[in-house]
C-alpha cells in the first residue's frame, strides 16, 4: 500500500459505524444509572447522611431504576436532553461505586486516581468547544471517526501507566476505546467514548477547586 492510500485509509470517515440499536438502548440506563448511583453517593457523603443504611441501598435503587423499560426510566429522559455519557466517565463512576461496596483504600476517593488525564482532557474539550464553531481549518469532531484518533488515544491511554504508574486512569481510558472498538458505544466517535460534556465540566470544576483551596 502507498503512503497516500495508507494516510487516506487512517483518515477516512467512510467506514464510521453507530452502535446497535438494542445495545445503545442497554448501554444508556446502565451509563445513567451508574452516573446517578456515583453522583448520588458523593452528595451523601459531603453531607453525612446515611440513616437507615441510605449510602448502600440508595445508589442501587437508581441504578435498577435506570433499568426500567421506556418512560419509566429516569435514563429515557436523560438520553433524550443528555444522549449516553462518554465511557470514561462511566468508568470513573463505576470505580467510585467498587471502591464504595468492595472499599480496598479507605479514605481515598476513586475520582483520585483519575485526576492524572483532567488537563489533556479539559484542552480536548475546549478543542471540540470551538470545533462546533468551525473555527478550526478542518473538522476536528469528525477525525474522532477516522482510525487514526483511535489509535493515538490508545496510545495516550497507556502513558499514564508508564509515565506515573496510574494503571487505574490507564485502565478507565482503555475499557472506555475497547466499548468503542467493540459495540461503537456510546454514539460511534471516538471522542464520545472519553469525553462528553458533563465529565469536562466535573474535570474544570474540580481543577478550580483545588486551585482555590491552594490559594
Amino acid at each position: 500500500m502507498e503512503l497516500t492510500q495508507l494516510s487516506t485509509a487512517l483518515l477516512s470517515t467512510e467506514a464510521s459505524a453507530l452502535p446497535a440499536p438494542l445495545v445503545a438502548r442497554i448501554y444508556l440506563g446502565l451509563a445513567w444509572g451508574l452516573v446517578l448511583a456515583a453522583l448520588a453517593l458523593v452528595l451523601l457523603r459531603r453531607r453525612g447522611m446515611n440513616a437507615m443504611g441510605l449510602q448502600y441501598w440508595l445508589p442501587l435503587l437508581l441504578l435498577l431504576c435506570c433499568l426500567l423499560p421506556g418512560g419509566l426510566s429516569p435514563a429515557f429522559w436523560l438520553g433524550l436532553a443528555f444522549r449516553a455519557p462518554s465511557g470514561l466517565l462511566v468508568a470513573v463512576c463505576g470505580w467510585v461505586l467498587l471502591q464504595h461496596y468492595r472499599p480496598q483504600a479507605p479514605g481515598v476517593s476513586g475520582f483520585e486516581h483519575f485526576r492524572g488525564g483532567a488537563p489533556a482532557l479539559i484542552v480536548l474539550g475546549w478543542a471540540l468547544l470551538l470545533d462546533t464553531f468551525a473555527l478550526w481549518p478542518v473538522s476536528l469532531y469528525a477525525w474522532g471517526f477516522t482510525p487514526l484518533a483511535l489509535g493515538a488515544l490508545v496510545l495516550l491511554g497507556y502513558l499514564p501507566w508508564l509515565l506515573r504508574g496510574n494503571a487505574i486512569l490507564s485502565g478507565g481510558l482503555i475499557a472506555a476505546l475497547l466499548l468503542h472498538v467493540f459495540l461503537r458505544l456510546p454514539s460511534g466517535n471516538v471522542w464520545d467514548a472519553v469525553l462528553d460534556p458533563w465529565l469536562w465540566l466535573l474535570l474544570q470544576a474540580d481543577w478550580l477547586w483545588r486551585k482555590l483551596r491552594r490559594s
